[in-house]
């Protein structure tokens, strides 16, 4: 099920996928197919899980086209916002799997802990290590950020601006 959430003139709608699951629990998602500055292109799914009374960390899951990229799923991610704020993202790319090893075009972040940073930020610009030390960068839209935002918001019993 999708949830379009409306917003102001001259401001675009989130798209909020939500997904119940067999245990109670929902999953919000959004989806977004971004490029990095080699013209690559990834998709970015930021999603957290919810079940009556708690509710899980939003996270931030980075797909790349298999064979085109290593990730070094030790690295943070390191966020550069419009306001020239530099944040740190933990990298917790061991939770994409709980029965097999992440596969190397992938890789999640924890976004919590800096979503009160992305507040009045403009744009964000990521950047991602890769297993042979490269850095990509990925920009990341001010209406990405606010779809971010409202997957971070849902709760078990409600989702909406």
């Amino acid at each position: 099920m999708s949830l379009f959430l409306g917003g102001t003139a001259g401001s675009a709608a989130a798209e909020v996928y939500i997904h119940p699951d067999n245990d109670g629990q929902m999953l919000y998602q959004t989806r977004r197919t971004l490029q990095d500055q080699r013209g690559y292109t990834w998709q970015a799914v930021a999603f957290k899980f919810a079940r009556s009374g708690s509710s899980g960390p939003l996270q931030l899951r980075l797909v790349g086209f298999p064979g085109t990229v290593e990730l070094d799923h030790e690295q943070p991610l390191m966020l550069l916002t419009s306001l020239g704020q530099k944040l740190t993202v933990d990298n917790v790319s061991d939770q994409v799997s709980k029965t097999n090893p992440t596969e190397p075009h992938v890789g999640q972040w924890n976004l919590q802990p800096v979503l009160i940073e992305l507040g009045n930020t403009m744009f964000l610009d990521l950047s991602i290590s890769t297993a042979d030390h490269q850095t990509l960068r990925l920009a990341i839209s001010p209406d990405t950020i606010e779809e971010w935002q409202t997957v971070a918001a849902c709760s078990a019993t409600w989702c909406g601006s």
